[in-house]
């Protein structure tokens, strides 16, 4: 009876620092999401309008490329052919054009001239001064006259209709001859390189991924029983393995609306999919730590978990 009563409260004791083992371990836990992410960023992938062969490339992968400045050239030589070509035709269009008017005001003075050279035969016939075949005559140059004034005329809309066209190819190839310098739309670092030079490139290939280190963010998935314990602008932690100790501070800037895709199918009866919702961090990296594609720890305080 003794030994029952002795081995009673120590059961009691131990039974009560399991609760606070379990009751603490429990907080610890739910007080903190706790997962994995990646570190993503703002990324341009550059390539070209047209075909061509890649004459210059500005850098490696890992190097520092500016906004605006020239990131890939393409071989242009027959491209500024082109360009000088068309450019000669626009000036063969207007010289046409200049040659048309002149004919026109020729072709006028030389019409206006039979005009009175008929009016004065017709005249003349009229007093029976000239003959028949006189007054034919002048006609008949008043209505070649007319022919020539109506063509050149004509000449002039052909020269007008041919300068249209010509400017429009010499657009066309100073479109592409400037399409063949590919410039950076924002600065970054080169994290990808598809390309060499020499090769030739097809229109929307990728040549070079840019990806701006000022403007980083962590992607994780929560599931969505968890989800809603999060809030936005709320802080989160994040880490590597590899910097042990290193903590680089975050808040949550977006929190997806809809679920994305099931972590785990109900291959069970009864049991439900496990769906997940995105969630960025944005980061202050402001030692440049953390690199696009890096896998992070990330801890967020749960709101009221």
């Amino acid at each position: 009876m003794k030994k029952r009563i002795i081995f009673l409260p120590a059961i009691i004791v131990l039974i009560a620092a399991l609760l606070i083992v379990s009751y603490y371990l429990k907080d610890k836990k739910n007080s903190s999401i706790i997962t994995t992410g990646i570190v993503k960023g703002t990324e341009v992938n550059l390539t070209s309008k047209i075909a061509g062969t890649i004459s210059e490339l500005c850098c490696q992968e890992g190097d520092l490329v500016r906004a605006d400045s020239v990131a890939v050239l393409l071989a242009s030589e027959d491209l500024k052919a082109a360009v000088e070509q068309a450019r000669a035709s626009v000036q063969r269009a207007i010289a046409d054009i200049n040659t048309s008017e002149a004919n026109i005001e020729a072709a006028k003075t030389q019409m206006d001239e039979a005009k009175r050279e008929a009016e004065r035969a017709k005249s003349l016939h009229k007093e029976g001064l000239v003959s028949q075949a006189d007054l034919d005559l002048a006609l008949t140059r008043l209505d070649s006259a007319s022919a020539a004034h109506k063509a050149s005329i004509s000449q002039l809309a052909s020269a007008k209709a041919r300068l249209k066209e010509s400017e429009a190819m010499l657009s066309l190839q100073e479109a592409k001859l400037d399409d063949s310098i590919i410039t950076a739309p924002i600065s970054g670092v080169v994290v990808f390189r598809a390309l060499e030079t020499g090769e030739f490139v097809s229109p929307g290939v990728t040549i070079l991924t840019i990806v701006d280190m000022d403007n980083l963010w962590v992607r994780i998935d929560v599931e969505e029983t968890l989800v809603s314990y999060i809030i936005l602008g709320s802080e989160a932690l994040v880490s590597i393995d590899s910097m042990q100790g290193k903590i680089i501070k975050g808040t949550v800037s977006e929190i997806g609306r809809y679920a994305e895709f099931a972590t785990q199918k109900d291959v069970k009866h009864g049991k439900q999919d496990i769906k997940t919702f995105h969630v960025e961090i944005k980061i202050k990296d402001y030692e440049k730590i953390l690199k696009p594609g890096m896998t992070v720890n990330v801890e967020i305080p749960a709101n009221k978990l």
